[in-house]
């Protein structure tokens, strides 16, 4: 459990110390039993790809689709720490 909260708050402090964006695709919609609802999207910084996973409320998982595309900010330093901005979805 403490590295759980120690990794959620170094992630969380890299994005604001030094963030930047790109685009992500969700890639796929998810529920586990008793836990909630999840998407896992893509996003690649400088020719490398990365993955995220974000928890929802079953109203945010239904306004939202597998391809569906959003701005993703993520820490110049680690590019793996990430979070998709679901309120800036990019329009086809």
């Amino acid at each position: 459990m403490t590295y759980g909260i120690y990794s959620h708050y170094s992630k969380k402090n890299e994005l604001e110390k030094v963030p930047e964006t790109t685009i992500g695709t969700i890639d796929k919609k998810y529920s586990i039993i008793s836990r909630g609802y999840y998407i896992n999207y893509n996003y690649e910084v400088d020719g490398q790809k990365y993955s995220g996973t974000e928890k929802l409320n079953k109203t945010e998982l239904e306004k939202v689709n597998v391809g569906d595309k959003f701005k993703v900010t993520y820490s110049e330093n680690n590019p793996k720490y990430s979070e998709i901005l679901f309120e800036n979805r990019i329009e086809k």
